[in-house]
């Protein structure tokens, strides 16, 4: 995602589940001018995992991720949405 503001705060949100209970899947951002942030969900139903960040003095850009952790079942990610917070 490029194209941001330095210095802002934004909210990342997206849905995540994984296919088989007790596996889990992370939504996060990262690159961003600070410490990479991330939920996890094990749900097997889709949970929006809703992140917030603030970019550094000279970023202006970032990068979201969905991730499945090791294991044989599938993780799923849906419908992000990244808005700029005032």
């Amino acid at each position: 995602m490029s194209g941001h503001s330095s210095s802002s705060t934004y909210l990342l949100a997206g849905w995540a589940k994984a296919a088989t209970a007790g596996e889990e899947v992370a939504v996060g951002v990262k690159s961003f001018g600070g410490t990479e942030t991330y939920l996890r969900t094990s749900t097997t139903s889709y949970a929006q995992q809703p992140i917030f960040f603030t970019t550094g003095a000279s970023t202006t850009s970032a990068a979201a991720y969905c991730y499945k952790n090791s294991g044989s079942a599938a993780g799923y990610c849906d419908d992000y949405t990244l808005v700029k917070l005032p």
